[in-house]
């Protein structure tokens, strides 16, 4: 590593959500002249191993993956079943006779449920006014094909 990188990656030292255009750095190493080619070269090395992350025309410490927040299990809550209803763009409804409406059924919760399958369906708050639920499992199958 070049002494101007390690310069470079000093920069954050002090704040690490830091988020710098490749002038900002410069101006911050009072870089004048070649010693401006010298920081572009090394800024591109940091990036290419990794050590910068570039978004655009801004610099910044690369950010560890979060991982998904795990959602909470409701086991206190009762267990609802219906008839899965698929629409072709992804998404569906459950029509559960006990709440005598249906819950809309977003594309990532569906767990590969088919048109017309009997599941197992939990109530979740949705964005909307419409009730929205997660399937938490296919109990039967009545389909074997889309």
């Amino acid at each position: 590593m070049t002494t101007t990188a390690r310069r470079i990656l000093a920069l954050w030292q002090d704040l690490p959500d830091w988020s710098a255009t490749q002038e900002d750095i410069q101006r911050s190493l009072k870089s004048r002249g070649a010693a401006r080619h010298h920081v572009r070269q090394a800024l591109g090395g940091l990036v290419k191993e990794g050590q910068l992350a570039k978004r655009g025309e801004h610099y910044r410490l690369p950010q560890a993956p979060t991982p998904a927040p795990k959602r909470p299990r409701d086991e206190d809550e009762p267990r609802l079943m219906g008839t899965f209803t698929a629409h072709p763009d992804g998404y569906g409804f459950v029509w559960v006779a006990d709440l005598r409406e249906s819950l809309f059924i977003p594309p990532r919760e569906n767990l590969g449920a088919l048109d017309g399958d009997w599941v197992a369906v939990q109530k979740v708050t949705g964005r909307a006014q419409r009730t929205s639920g997660r399937i938490t499992a296919v109990m039967e199958r009545r389909r074997m094909r889309a």
